[in-house]
């Protein structure tokens, strides 16, 4: 995304730079940022956040096609926060917040029932910010100030894979970037930031 007149709005553009910039983010909203792309590229997903820049309200969605972007799409649940984070190319994560339940959220059945990959999210294991996909996007990983947990992408158990209780680290518990390769985890610290650290994953389904 970038900042035009002091508002995030979402842009595309080609790789070798050879055509100017289009933005497919609707421009009515106070804030549009973070997109991301669906796996197959033909999808691209972002943040709609409220006045305060603080919330996100929903998640819009553009699909390319022949004749290029199309308009916007609104993901909108009741309780529900939709992240820029993809399972497959139709599919989104929501967080339930009410309800302590991760749910994938099907952008094109919007008024069907999400399907619940996993429930029971305790204050111990409430996630912060977005997960991430595993590069085999057969894993989903989400973070909190405790550690880094893992959950099939097609639901069941929610297993903690890495845990922050070093007190030689004191460095807010808090992982700021995360991936997952090929059984190993790679991920930055709050503190310093400058580190990246790997740590082998095992027990993870096939």
């Amino acid at each position: 995304h970038t900042i035009r007149n002091g508002l995030r709005r979402s842009f595309v553009a080609s790789t070798d730079g050879g055509d100017e910039p289009v933005q497919v983010s609707r421009g009515t909203g106070p804030d549009e940022r973070n997109p991301t792309w669906s796996p197959d590229g033909s999808r691209l997903a972002w943040q709609v956040r409220d006045a305060t820049r603080r919330r996100t309200i929903a998640m819009d969605v553009a699909t390319r096609g022949a004749d290029g972007w199309g308009v916007g799409t609104r993901v909108q649940l009741p309780d529900v926060l939709i992240q820029p984070t993809w399972l497959d190319a139709r599919t989104l994560v929501g967080r339930d917040s009410v309800n302590g339940r991760l749910l994938a959220v099907d952008i094109e059945r919007p008024n069907a029932v999400p399907r619940e990959l996993v429930r029971g999210l305790t204050d111990e294991i409430r996630p912060v910010g977005n997960g991430v996909i595993s590069t085999d996007r057969r894993t989903f990983l989400l973070r909190n100030r405790r550690g880094i947990w893992a959950l099939p992408v097609s639901g069941g158990t929610l297993r903690q894979v890495l845990r922050f209780d070093d007190p030689l680290l004191p460095h807010a518990l808090n992982a700021r970037n995360f991936a997952l390769h090929a059984g190993r985890l790679y991920f930055t610290l709050q503190d310093p930031q400058s580190n990246i650290w790997v740590a082998p994953v095992t027990g993870l389904s096939k």
